[in-house]
């Protein structure tokens, strides 16, 4: 290191052809700091012009374009060939660069002025001495005028303290909208000084500065470049005042003078080196004066694209399974790239994405379940919306379609029934039942519903119990309280099924005259209205069938693929079809066979489904091999207890970009996140904390690359995708056929169900003729010396008569024998 000019000496080789490269600014990134972020900027791109050959030279151009823009360029000359990648690092997290071919450059404006600093009004011009002969011109070997005064100069008078104080805080945006509102340009060149140079600097600073310690002068020239800052314009006479005025937002002691007499306007704006000789300055001056603009948090129109920055990579410090689910890609402590993967054991201690719509969510999960599926894990993917099954589908391996059940809610032709009250505990069945109803109808429990509905619906679903047996379903319940007389003749037909219920359906229901009657039964009955008007809520509830056995699929290792069409049937009614399937898979779980493998649920847009056993499937499913992942937008959608529970049972979680409100929460979810705000992610990342046999791991970014895997994967399997497509559709055309007829139940069933019971009860009666027809605790009693046997067969036979029967209906006979024939 020369102790003369503070600068290593370093052997360049000068090109006999210099290249040119040229660089434009893309966008600039917001900051938090803007000044303290200037600043580096420039400390680091001076020292990257200082570090170049003797031929180089650096210019910085800020100028207006008609349209308003302020394009920033840098064109650069005699660079080493690092120099992109040289200005990308002075620029980190701060502006994008982009290289562009060279072109003829902005020619100069009509007027142009130069700014110098003000200790030039007193002392001699700083002109360059003729070359010593034999000395190569540029190689810094030439020297300047002595600024120190001789014994003839006694005229001499020494300035204090003038040249330029820079201002620091500033990040140059000032500056930017006066050039945009003016249409003026800034320019500047810089290069390399010489060793001469910077020695003759350094006794003219020494010699003006008299109040300064030299420690102060020495850090202030610093290693000192060539510079000259240059001021045009073609819209005026004369640089416009509010620009001179913004200068001093930069440094003070500045003054803004016309070029020199013999100097060339074009040479001096186009930068030639000869016009750069001599023209060196100390590092401080160079600092105040070098400015990019820096965009704050906040910053209006400035006539450049800014945007904010985007999250940096945190690495993965931790070991984690090499064996698993594969999730993705992350950066490791060397900065490699390497898999990310979890266990399957830690899978079932659930995985909680959150993140904002089109931040990659549904690219997560369907890698997942492409990853799952391929390795024979049973799937299962309740998706609102469908895209996300659709994708699946496409992506599914070969051979994993013969394994696959699609259910498409909004597929009227090909329905899937779906009938929670099938061959389960009736009471069971009905409180999970109501539990979906308030989360539909009232979930802050404001008195929509209430007790007083939960009998009426327990009531109605036991008489419809009582009628079709485990073909009883929810949208029975409008029809079995349709009117008075429907409740009597219900009460009636189940009497000596339930003789209690039958009480209750006549004391409460029928035998209420109260002018309240009427609205009370439509006030319950508009509730399942809500649910069951849509042509597709009848198709999955009407004809009481179960289409899929999900204890079955959950056990063999199957694909079950939901797809809910919320956007075609509605939200709350999609809604309540998920919480039935996920409900049907809490009730399943318990019963698993086969608990050591793992069945995983995948549930998008799980704010929708907040009951129905999802909080019993965080609680309990890792003790029946159930791994539970549940993706949402953001954490206001959950109730309090769906989020304790994920809280408490979701080991692995993902944060991918989320909105500024709930960016801090996600990270105070994750944790021990240091990369910054969650709501400057890029798509496909995602804050991680992962689970592992030793623990979490610390918060590391997760980069999702299923895209790329998937993209690769289809072209290696040319026509995989209409395989799948045509295997599943099959699969639902077969399970249709299997299914017969898929009617949904009427009005008429309900009245063929009625006569129904009431034959069978004439059956049981000409059995015993002595007996009551219904339980001891029944209703209307009926007495003891009835008809003997010959008188009661004619009275069968009358009644058989009277419902439309020839002949008596056995005991045997069941409801599905009698709907059969109806249905036919």
């Amino acid at each position: 290191m020369s102790a003369i000019n503070n600068r290593p000496e370093i052997r360049w080789h000068t090109p006999s052809d210099p290249e040119r490269t040229s660089l434009v600014l893309s966008r600039a990134l917001r900051n938090t700091d803007p000044g303290l972020a200037g600043r580096i900027l420039t400390d680091r791109l001076l020292g990257v012009v200082a570090s170049q050959g003797p031929d180089a030279r650096v210019t910085l151009t800020l100028g207006t374009e008609r349209d308003g823009e302020v394009r920033v360029s840098v064109d650069a000359v005699g660079v080493t060939p690092t120099f992109p990648q040289d200005l990308a690092w002075c620029s980190e997290g701060v502006h994008e660069w982009e290289e562009v071919v060279p072109g003829a450059g902005r020619p100069a404006p009509r007027v142009l002025r130069e700014v110098v600093a003000a200790v030039t009004r007193q002392s001699p011009r700083l002109t360059p001495e003729p070359v010593a002969p034999g000395v190569p011109d540029g190689t810094g070997a030439r020297t300047l005028t002595r600024l120190l005064p001789g014994a003839d100069q006694d005229t001499f008078r020494r300035p204090l303290g003038t040249w330029p104080n820079t201002v620091m805080t500033n990040s140059a945006l000032t500056m930017t909208r006066v050039l945009r509102s003016a249409g003026a340009t800034l320019r500047v060149h810089l290069a390399p000084a010489g060793s001469a140079e910077t020695w003759m600097l350094q006794e003219t600073v020494l010699a003006t500065e008299g109040r300064a310690s030299t420690e102060t002068v020495m850090g202030y020239v610093g290693v000192p470049v060539r510079m000259r800052l240059l001021l045009g314009t073609d819209l005026d006479e004369e640089i416009p005042a509010r620009v001179v005025v913004a200068l001093e937002d930069w440094a003070s002691d500045l003054e803004v003078v016309p070029l020199g007499a013999d100097e060339d306007a074009k040479e001096v704006w186009a930068g030639a080196s000869r016009t750069l000789q001599g023209r060196a300055v100390p590092r401080g001056m160079a600092r105040g004066l070098v400015r990019i603009p820096v965009p704050g948090e906040r910053t209006g129109v400035i006539g450049i694209r800014c945007a904010m920055p985007t999250t940096p990579e945190v690495p993965l410090t931790d070991a984690v399974p090499t064996e698993g689910l594969r999730l993705g890609t992350a950066l490791d402590s060397t900065g490699g790239r390497t898999e990310v993967r979890i266990g399957l054991e830690q899978l079932c201690q659930h995985v909680h994405v959150l993140g904002a719509s089109g931040a990659g969510k549904s690219t997560l999960q369907a890698g997942v379940v492409a990853w799952a599926v391929e390795h024979g894990l049973g799937v299962t993917v309740i998706d609102p919306h469908g895209t996300l099954v659709s994708r699946c589908v496409d992506e599914l391996p070969d051979g994993a379609a013969a394994r696959t059940h699609l259910v498409r809610t909004a597929d009227l032709e090909r329905p899937t029934p779906l009938n929670p009250f099938t061959g389960r505990d009736f009471e069971t069945m009905v409180g999970e039942v109501i539990e979906i109803l308030y989360a539909v109808f009232d979930p802050k429990h404001t008195g929509i519903i209430g007790p007083r509905f939960e009998r009426i619906f327990h009531q109605a679903m036991g008489a419809a119990s009582a009628l079709f047996g485990d073909r009883a379903t929810i949208s029975l319940v409008p029809e079995l309280l349709a009117d008075r007389e429907r409740i009597t003749d219900v009460a009636h037909a189940v009497h000596h099924i339930n003789p209690r219920l039958a009480r209750e359906l006549e004391s409460e229901l029928a035998g209420n005259h109260s002018s309240e009657f009427a609205d009370m039964l439509a006030w319950v009955n508009s509730k399942f209205d809500r649910v069951l008007r849509s042509s597709a809520m009848r198709a999955v509830f009407g004809s009481g069938r179960e289409a899929i056995d999900v204890q079955g699929v959950m056990d063999r290792g199957e694909v079950l693929l939901i797809d809910l069409a919320a956007p075609r049937i509605g939200q709350d009614q999609a809604a309540f079809i998920g919480m039935i399937w996920v409900m049907e898979h809490a009730l399943a779980m318990a019963s698993r066979a086969q608990r050591h493998r793992p069945h995983l649920l995948v549930i998008d847009e799980a704010q929708l489904f907040q009951v129905g056993g999802l909080p019993e499937l965080l609680a309990e499913g890792r003790k029946f091999g159930i791994s539970v992942l549940l993706a949402h937008q953001h954490m206001g959608q959950l109730s309090a207890e769906l989020a304790s529970s994920l809280e408490a049972n979701a080991s692995t979680v993902m944060g991918m970009r989320s909105s500024i409100q709930d960016a801090p929460r996600v990270a105070a979810r994750i944790g021990t996140w240091s990369g910054g705000s969650l709501s400057r992610l890029p798509n496909m990342h995602a804050a991680t904390t992962l689970a592992t046999p030793a623990g979490q791991t610390q918060a590391f970014t997760l980069v999702v690359d299923h895209n790329e895997r998937a993209d690769a994967l289809r072209r290696e399997r040319p026509g995989a995708v209409e395989r799948n497509r045509q295997i599943t559709r099959s699969r639902v055309l077969r399970r249709c056929q299997e299914l017969g007829s898929l009617k949904a139940l009427t009005s008429d069933d309900v009245e063929a169900a009625i006569r129904q019971c009431e034959a069978n009860d004439l059956v049981r009666l000409t059995a015993s003729p002595h007996l009551e027809p219904c339980e001891q605790d029944g209703g209307a009693s009926r007495p003891q010396d009835g008809p003997q046997d010959d008188d009661f067969g004619s009275l069968l036979e009358e009644c058989l008569t009277s419902l439309g029967m020839g002949e008596p209906v056995s005991g045997s006979a069941d409801v599905d024998t009698l709907l059969s024939g109806s249905e036919g």
